[in-house]
């Protein structure tokens, strides 16, 4: 009789975090402070837009809420408190592959991760042909 834990791995379960959607708001001076605080971070970017009338630059992206709070402070940082965000809860998507965050988790726990650590790294070569 197979064990609890073997059916629940069976049946391929998927990390669904809830994610917000973020519209933020910068200054074309900062566009690409706020682009390089935003690749920190999974993300998914929904849409770009520029409003020639007051030249700011609109970005619109799914943030996950566990990145949520360091993603407003570097954002915030980034571009020394001049972006504008605006955000809505969106709910649960299943599109990116969340399982960094989950070794991070587990050596935080202290639980058996998939790593593969070398015992004699030095004695690691590259052939040449």
């Amino acid at each position: 009789m197979k064990s609890l834990k073997d059916i629940f791995l069976l049946s391929s379960p998927l990390i669904a975090p809830f994610f917000y959607k973020s519209d933020i708001s910068v200054q074309k001076d900062y566009l690409g402070q706020a682009y390089n605080g935003i690749q920190r971070f999974k993300h998914i970017i929904i849409e770009e837009d520029y409003d020639y009338n007051t030249a700011i630059y609109t970005i619109s992206i799914f943030i996950p809420h566990f990145t949520y709070e360091k993603f407003i402070e570097e954002i915030n940082i980034r571009t020394k408190g001049t972006a504008y965000i605006k955000t809505i809860e969106h709910g649960f998507l299943y599109d990116l592959d969340f399982s960094e965050h989950v070794d991070v988790i587990k050596k935080a726990k202290g639980l058996l991760t998939s790593e593969k650590i070398v015992e004699n790294p030095e004695k690691q070569r590259t052939l040449k042909k």
